[in-house]
């Protein structure tokens, strides 16, 4: 038999800091095609200055998670139909010292007048403009699964 040498073990390096959110893409009809809203981070911290899609923090059940995602899309796009939000799947994305879990939320205006204005720090993108976009790879993710969830389901 071999006896495994019971030496002092290296300290590892901490395990990333888990954290969860709910992020939903607000879709609507545009003169160009489908238009995405996409709100700016602030200038310091964790992807300072990049886009992504509007997010709220974990909240402990999925009511209170549509309640507080909800809320925060109305704050840039005004009133939307709460009925129209569906949960779509989850993106796992690892950053340096941080695994973000995001919740993936879709909501897509139909047969509404079109959002033109919104405050500072949050803007209407087509999908082109998306990928141009300073926008994070979590957020590419996000934006995949939504597409995939979107449109015609086959089989």
């Amino acid at each position: 038999g071999s006896s495994g040498s019971s030496g002092p073990r290296k300290a590892s390096r901490k395990p990333p800091r888990e954290e969860s959110s709910a992020t939903c893409v607000l879709e609507q009809p545009g003169a160009l095609g489908a238009q995405i809203l996409l709100v700016q981070r602030p200038n310091s911290g964790l992807l300072a200055g990049l886009w992504e899609f509007p997010s709220v923090t974990w909240e402990p059940s999925e009511q209170l998670q549509r309640k507080a995602l909800l809320q925060e899309l109305q704050r840039w796009a005004g009133p939307l139909p709460a009925t129209h939000l569906r949960h779509l799947g989850e993106v796992v994305h690892t950053f340096s010292h941080i695994k973000l879990t995001y919740q993936v939320y879709g909501l897509a205006l139909e047969g509404q007048t079109p959002v033109t204005t919104v405050p500072p720090g949050a803007r209407w993108l087509t999908q082109e403009e998306f990928h141009t976009a300073a926008v994070s790879t979590a957020m590419k993710k996000v934006f995949r699964v939504y597409q995939g969830q979107s449109g015609p389901s086959s089989g």
